[in-house]
């Protein structure tokens, strides 16, 4: 069951919070709820969407994938997103944007770097185009190793790769 203010779901929180201002303290309540419930009711319908793909193929990697990054962008479930990109890569080891997922929050969330450096590497295997993990393994190489000839190549190599893109 969804209902509608009339306006977007972006403007929703901001509407319902100068709406709460001119009202009593519980109108104001109200107001707020709505906008949270709106939201909330759309977060679920997609949550939905995404476990029901999975639960309908769970041997495709694209699923998991997007269920994952799913996880990790709108509910900050990191558990729940590596869970996924870890299944992802079990169903097909060859899945470079699984990889590419699970090095980025193995960097940025886990901080485990040394991980996350194979991850990276394996998704330029996979993908020598992809300007994403080059650019991320680079400033891994910079941040964590100090190793800055080996950021210069992966900066070049990017460029090379993809000298439209960038």
């Amino acid at each position: 069951v969804s209902f509608s203010l009339g306006i977007d779901g972006g403007n929703i929180n901001k509407h319902a919070s100068s709406m709460a201002k001119k009202h009593t303290d519980v109108e104001s309540q109200m107001f707020k709820s709505m906008g949270r419930a709106t939201i909330e009711e759309e977060d679920d319908e997609d949550a939905k969407e995404y476990k029901d793909a999975v639960v309908q193929n769970p041997q495709s990697a694209e699923a998991r994938v997007k269920y994952g990054s799913w996880l990790f962008t709108m509910r900050q479930d990191y558990d729940g997103a590596e869970r996924e990109y870890r299944a992802a890569t079990s169903i097909d080891p060859a899945c470079a944007e699984a990889r590419y997922n699970l090095a980025v929050l193995l960097d940025t969330i886990r901080k485990d770097y040394n991980r996350a450096e194979i991850e990276y590497k394996k998704t330029i295997e996979l993908d020598p185009k992809h300007l994403a993990a080059r650019n991320n393994y680079a400033v891994l190489l910079e941040q964590t190793h100090n190793d800055f000839a080996a950021a210069a190549e992966q900066y070049k190599a990017a460029l090379a790769a993809n000298p439209n893109d960038v």
